[in-house]
């Protein structure tokens, strides 16, 4: 008994430490600079900011993590953080850090602020303090790094930016990153669109092949109905799912999707059962259905599930029919 004691002691200690996460502290790059900083306004929509960073993040030996998870881009007013944007990968490249303009007014932002300043840094999940040209480098935002203009001007003043700007990191890399007409090659197009999403559209002409979005007008409808099926879960039963969520997750905001998955998960051991007493698919999906329907009523799941688990059960009906007259 006395050796069984002990056995399960030590089972609990080393069980103990393999749960245990290990604190992750980096090495400091063997260089760090942000060479340089604009900011850009109403590029996307009228008020926002688009702030681009050429930075250069130098390891001799590339750490196994990605530079998306151990740098980042920050706008500080004084010491006070801002805004915060990400950096796509090590040595020379480029990064943004965006403000819509909603963010820009919420936060009290006003352009051309000189106690503003930028700020590429170790990530203070990898770095427990930071120094200055060790493991962070800082720009001032003064006056010549704010590029005032129109929607049409600010988007060919970034766009001629983001050719230069490629043109010095394409040398670094000894890639072709630039065309002979002045364009983003395909390897150029990915790195920048990684940075900077949808640029190809208010920017078309410096991409070799740009892509359009077709127009699109969104349907006129009334949520009402669905909005007050939100509402129908209740105190107990969120609870309940709170839990459920903090238990499986770790976090207590999902309560829904667990919620959602339990229900989703009985109709098709339900529906299963169905279908091995009938033989019927369609008829395993028709009869189920109702039992959605109740998750609707209690808010798990959404009125788009039901809908298409009814198109598919008619789709199957239609289909099982015209067979049936062939």
């Amino acid at each position: 008994m006395t050796k069984l004691r002990i056995l399960i002691i030590l089972t609990a200690i080393l069980s103990v430490f393999i749960l245990v996460t290990p604190v992750l502290a980096y090495d400091n790059p063997d260089a760090i600079d942000l060479n340089s900083v604009r900011v850009y306004q109403n590029v996307y929509e009228s008020g926002d900011w688009l702030i681009l960073c050429d930075y250069d993040i130098t390891y001799n030996v590339t750490p196994p993590d990605p530079a998306t998870d151990t740098f980042c881009l920050v706008l500080r007013d004084g010491s006070n953080i801002t805004a915060v944007g990400e950096t796509i990968s090590y040595n020379h490249s480029i990064g943004m850090i965006y403000l819509g303009s909603s963010d820009v007014a919420d936060r009290g932002l006003t352009w051309g602020n000189v106690t503003y300043n930028v700020s590429v840094m170790g990530h203070p999940d990898y770095f427990d303090n930071w120094e200055e040209g060790v493991n962070m480098t800082t720009t001032v935002l003064t006056s010549g790094y704010w590029i005032t203009g129109t929607t049409e001007e600010s988007r060919d003043y970034l766009a001629s930016r983001i050719i230069l700007l490629m043109k010095f990191i394409e040398i670094d890399w000894g890639e072709d990153y630039v065309t002979v007409n002045n364009k983003l090659s395909e390897e150029g197009a990915d790195i920048v669109l990684a940075v900077i999403p949808y640029l190809n559209i208010i920017c078309p002409n410096i991409f070799e092949n740009p892509s359009q979005i077709p127009g699109y007008i969104p349907p006129d409808y009334n949520p009402e109905y669905e909005e007050r099926l939100l509402t129908r879960a209740g105190a107990r039963l969120s609870a309940v799912l709170a839990n459920a969520s903090q238990w499986l997750l770790g976090r207590n905001d999902m309560g829904i999707l667990i919620g959602g998955l339990g229900v989703a998960i009985l109709y098709f051991i339900l529906a299963g059962r169905i279908f091995v007493a009938t033989g019927s698919v369609p008829g395993a999906i028709a009869i189920s259905i109702p039992f959605l329907v109740g998750g609707n009523l209690i808010r798990l799941i959404p009125l788009s599930i039901t809908f298409i688990a009814a198109f598919f059960a008619a789709l199957a009906f239609g289909v099982t029919y015209m067979l049936g007259r062939f």
